[in-house]
């Protein structure tokens, strides 16, 4: 017995002191505490600002019709090609139009940007990234397995921490069938559907901050707890997705 002892208290110390010290882990917390800390100084700033400028707005885009919800549109689409987040798209999108209906707008301005890519980078890049892909066995393991087993891996991909942007690029190119592709947006959804909740919570701040706010408390309460909530599976399935695109990149470079 006490000969194992010393190699097991080593043991659990050196487990502490790697989780303790890992760069990534307290990159990770610094990140999240600098996020944090911006929002809130931008929410000080500006909230007040934001809270009644945000009436004004709607009311424009609502005098517009059904032309406001289509310019949004051709805007996502527009920006999505540039390699602008969707997320940041789809949070502007919950602070103009709220939850619901800016979930389905975001959501067919989604497809739409998504298809667009699909065949724009076909069309233009799949001779180029196939000969570039090729320099590179492992990243074109990767890209042959997407190829043969298109929709579960374009799934987890969409699932995961990843530019939907820079991702619709890269299958567009590649050589999955569009059918999978676009089945495969249902990854990108969660995601969408978060970012739209973000913003419906700012508009919900920044009113409250203005004064402009007619939600009663039960209400909030709801509100902030469906954010904590959207928050943490949010963020729990993409990292059950990365681990599963790390098993399966393990698995095609081997």
């Amino acid at each position: 017995m006490s000969e194992q002892t010393p190699s097991r208290t080593y043991g659990l110390s050196h487990s502490i002191r790697t989780v303790a010290l890992s760069p990534g882990r307290w990159l990770r917390i610094v990140f999240v505490v600098v996020v944090l800390g911006a929002v809130a100084l931008l929410f000080s700033s500006f909230g007040q600002w934001l809270g009644e400028e945000l009436p004004l707005l709607e009311q424009s885009i609502k005098s517009l019709g059904w032309w406001g919800p289509a310019a949004f549109v051709i805007i996502f689409v527009a920006l999505t090609m540039l390699q602008l987040p969707e997320s940041f798209l789809a949070l502007a999108g919950g602070m103009i139009f709220g939850l619901w209906e800016g979930t389905a707008i975001v959501l067919s301005a989604n497809v739409l940007a998504a298809t667009f890519a699909f065949y724009f980078y076909r069309t233009l890049f799949r001779d180029r990234l196939e000969k570039l892909l090729k320099k590179h066995p492992k990243t074109y393991a990767v890209e042959s397995a997407i190829s043969s087993e298109g929709f579960k891996l374009m799934v987890l991909l969409r699932l995961g921490p990843f530019n939907y942007s820079v991702l619709n690029a890269i299958l567009g190119a590649s050589r999955v069938k569009y059918s999978a592709f676009l089945f495969s947006l249902v990854g990108a959804f969660p995601g969408n559907f978060a970012s739209v909740y973000f913003g419906a919570v700012a508009k919900h701040m920044a009113q409250r901050s203005a004064g402009t706010d007619s939600l009663d408390t039960d209400h909030e309460i709801v509100l902030v707890v469906g954010f904590m909530v959207t928050l943490i599976v949010f963020l729990f399935v993409g990292h059950v997705a990365k681990h599963a695109l790390d098993q399966a990149n393990t698995e095609s470079s081997s």
